[in-house]
């Protein structure tokens, strides 16, 4: 907190610090060609300590469209910042649980689209992590599959578990499969 006299008609290094000068100076131009601006950053609050701050530029134009100035916008978005590491931190811990579980693991989302897999079922269906999230079932093991499996997966949404054990093919032979399809809020509906 400054008084309006100690910010209005100053320049950033005099009201922010030398700090900030390595990030206004790569701002800057993009802001006087009339851009938009955000970025995150560390920072130290007097008696507060580090925090994470989230700021906005938008530029300010005259009549004529000419940028004549900006306004800065600043957020404290610290505990966001702690609950993103925290989410990030728990979705790691997870992962290696579930690689460790010695059966496969899928969830979809609503649209039946992959949003977790665990070591075991990509090795089972031959895919790395990156070029199965996000595909739908269909796209994974094949449509007539996928149209077999789709009533258990539905009654699972509508929150029955559902266990079925059918003969698949598997790396060229038949096998015997188990699956079990439980309801799970993804909160995507």
């Amino acid at each position: 907190g400054r008084p309006r006299e100690a910010v209005i008609g100053r320049t950033v290094r005099e009201v922010v610090g030398p700090e900030l000068d390595i990030i206004w100076d790569g701002i800057q131009p993009k802001v006087l060609a009339g851009e938009r601006v955000s970025y995150e950053r560390r920072t130290q609050y007097p008696g507060r300590g580090e925090r994470w701050l989230q700021v906005d530029v938008v530029p300010h134009f005259n009549e004529h469209g000419e940028t004549t100035g900006a306004f800065v916008f600043g957020y404290d978005v610290h505990a966001l910042k702690l609950a993103e590491g925290h989410r990030k931190t728990t979705e790691r811990q997870l992962q290696i649980i579930a690689d460790s579980l010695p059966t496969a693991v899928g969830i979809y989302d609503s649209e039946y689209r992959v949003v977790f897999a665990n070591r075991p079922l990509l090795k089972a269906l031959g895919f790395r992590m990156e070029t199965m999230l996000g595909r739908h079932g269909a796209e994974i093991i094949g449509g007539e599959a996928f149209s077999e499996l789709l009533p258990f997966g539905e009654r699972a949404r509508k929150g029955e578990v559902v266990q079925i054990r059918q003969q698949r093919p598997l790396h060229g032979e038949l096998r015997s499969i188990d699956f079990t399809f439980a309801p799970f809020d993804a909160g995507d509906r």
